[in-house]
C-alpha cells in the first residue's frame, strides 16, 4: 500500500480501504500490519468494513514479527477460524488436522500421508487448517467431530477457538519416526473408536522398506552407531526427533538448541546441551537456502522418516569417502 512518511503522522487506514476496493478475485483477505504501522493505531477494522470487498476480512492490530514463529502462526490461524467459522451440526467421523505449519518442509506430502491414515481408519478429513485448505473447507471445519493435533505449539490458541465451537482436539505424540507415527495413529483410533490396523499396514510398508535397505547394506547400516549430531529447530519437534535418532539409529546429541517458548515439560526432558560441531546438515525448517523445492522433502510421518534416513546415510557415506 506504499506507506510513506506522512502516513505515520496522519494515518493510512484509507489506503487499506482503497486496496480492498480493488480486490474482487478472492474469498478471504488477511490484513497483517508491519511493526511500524501497528504503532500508529489506525482503525484497520473500520477501514476494512468501509471497503466494497464482500468476502471474509481478517484483521489484527498486533504484529507478531518479534514472537516465535509458532506464536504468530497460531495467533493468525486462530483469528481466521474465529472469523470464518460458526458453530454447526457435527458430522460423526469427520476430523480436521491442526498445528501443521506450511514452514515445515514437505508439508504438502505430510498432509497427504496423514490423510491416507485417516481415510484408512474410516474417518473423513474435512480440513487441514492452515495447511492448504480452501475457504469452503475452513467453513465446514466447525462441523468436524474432532481436531487432530500435529505440532502442539502451532495450535494452542486455534484448538481453544475450536473448543468454543464444540470441536475437541485429540492430542498425541508428534508423528515423527516410524514409532511416533504409529503411536499417533493409535491415539486417533483410540479416541474415535476406530480400528487402526489398515492405517498401520500402510505405515508398515514404509518401515519394511527402510529395514530391508539397512539389513541389505552390509556394514553401512551400522555407520550411524554412536555418531553425534546437533539440532537447531525452533519447535518442540526436537525432543521426539532426538528420541527417534537414538532408538532407531543409536545416535547421540552433542548440541541442542532449547527455545524459551517451549513448554516446561519439553524443556525439562532435554538432558544434554553443550557446544559441538556437525559435519553434515539436514535442512528441515524455514529459513532455508533451498528456496525452490521442486521435490518435497518431508519431516513427519513415514515419508519424513525415509527422507531423514536418506539424508543421514548419504551424508555419512559421503564424509567417509572424501
Amino acid at each position: 500500500t506504499h506507506v510513506d512518511e506522512e502516513d505515520y503522522i496522519n494515518g493510512a487506514d484509507y489506503k487499506v480501504t482503497e486496496l480492498l476496493d480493488r480486490i474482487d478475485d478472492c474469498e478471504m483477505c488477511v490484513i497483517i500490519p508491519s511493526p511500524g504501522m501497528s504503532l500508529i493505531g489506525d482503525d484497520i477494522i473500520g477501514a476494512a468494513s468501509r471497503s466494497r470487498f464482500d468476502g471474509i476480512t481478517v484483521t489484527t492490530e498486533a504484529s507478531y514479527m518479534s514472537e516465535p514463529a509458532s506464536v504468530g502462526y497460531d495467533s493468525m490461524i486462530s483469528k481466521i477460524v474465529r472469523t470464518a467459522c460458526k458453530d454447526s451440526e457435527k458430522v460423526k467421523g469427520r476430523v480436521n488436522l491442526i498445528g501443521l505449519p506450511v514452514i515445515l518442509h514437505g508439508w504438502e506430502s505430510t498432509v497427504e500421508e496423514l490423510r491416507s491414515y485417516i481415510d484408512a481408519m474410516g474417518l473423513e478429513l474435512c480440513a487441514a487448517v492452515g495447511a492448504g485448505c480452501t475457504v469452503e473447507e475452513l467453513r465446514e471445519s466447525s462441523s468436524a467431530e474432532y481436531n487432530i493435533c500435529v505440532l502442539p505449539e502451532y495450535c494452542r490458541l486455534t484448538s481453544g477457538v475450536y473448543d468454543e465451537l464444540g470441536v475437541p482436539t485429540i492430542r498425541s505424540v508428534i508423528p515423527i519416526g516410524f514409532e511416533g507415527t504409529s503411536e499417533w495413529i493409535r491415539s486417533i483410533a483410540n479416541a474415535t473408536g476406530k480400528d487402526p490396523a489398515s492405517a498401520l499396514e500402510i505405515l508398515r510398508r514404509s518401515e519394511l522398506r527402510a529395514k530391508r535397505l539397512l539389513e541389505g547394506s552390509s556394514l553401512k547400516g551400522f555407520s550411524t552407531r554412536c555418531a553425534t549430531y546437533s539440532i537447531s529447530i525452533d519447535s518442540e519437534i526436537t525432543m521426539p526427533l532426538m528420541e527417534w535418532l537414538y532408538r532407531y539409529l543409536f545416535m547421540f546429541p552433542e548440541c541442542v538448541h532449547v527455545s524459551s517458548d517451549w513448554s516446561a515439560e519439553c524443556k525439562g526432558r532435554i538432558f544434554m546441551q553443550k557446544k559441538g560441531t556437525c559435519s553434515a546438515g539436514i535442512d528441515m525448517w524455514m529459513p532455508t537456502r533451498h528456496t525452490m523445492p521442486f521435490v518435497d522433502r518431508p519431516i513427519l510421518g513415514a515419508k519424513g522418516s525415509l527422507r531423514l534416513l536418506d539424508d543421514i546415510f548419504y551424508s555419512i557415506q559421503r564424509s567417509m569417502y572424501h
